[in-house]
């Protein structure tokens, strides 16, 4: 019997990864549109804390919160990541 709950509870992970998989794909794709388009806009800036700093940021991804504008949360989630993850650098 443990051979079969193990296959059945592999065969449950190996599903919920699938899953996994394509909620990470299908925002990362919505957040590289957003940023491209931004980009062409003109808007930049983004890893420069001199010219915006962490703070604004952050207060824009609250605003964001609020609206329900989870491509634009995830997108600035990710650049505030960037910015500390170059700080440990």
């Amino acid at each position: 019997m443990d051979g079969q709950r193990n296959r059945s509870e592999l065969g449950a992970m190996r599903k919920d990864i699938t899953r996994l998989n394509k909620l990470v794909n299908g925002i990362t794709e919505k957040m590289k549109k957003k940023f491209i388009s931004q980009s062409k806009l003109g808007y930049d800036g983004w890893d420069d804390h001199s010219r915006i700093p962490d703070v604004a940021l952050q207060n824009k991804l609250l605003a964001n919160v609020r609206r329900g504008d989870w491509v634009d949360v995830a997108n600035l989630a990710a650049i505030l990541q960037y910015r500390q993850e170059k700080r440990k650098d």
